[in-house]
């Protein structure tokens, strides 16, 4: 594996740098399919979709943006320790 995919902290694992930004991409995926017309469910559950959609967006974006902080944070801190 790549060293910039590998863990800081278990090379045997994927970057938590690099899982915070494959969980960002569900959002964007969510996106895409709004845009591209993907009809999800009936009319009668569009606004229950919508909403569900938009927190699922939210959640997911901020575990993103926390989960590649953090990696990116862990990753110097250990290159300094090496």
């Amino acid at each position: 594996m790549n060293k910039i995919f590998q863990s800081s902290s278990n090379p045997a694992k994927l970057s938590l740098t690099i899982r915070g930004i494959l969980i960002g991409l569900i959002p964007l995926a969510l996106l895409l399919s709004g845009v591209a017309g993907a009809n999800l469910v009936q009319a009668d559950f569009e606004n229950l979709i919508e909403t569900l959609i938009g927190a699922i967006t939210a959640i997911t974006m901020a575990v993103s943006a926390i989960a590649t902080l953090y990696g990116v944070i862990r990753k110097i801190v250990l290159s300094f320790k090496k």
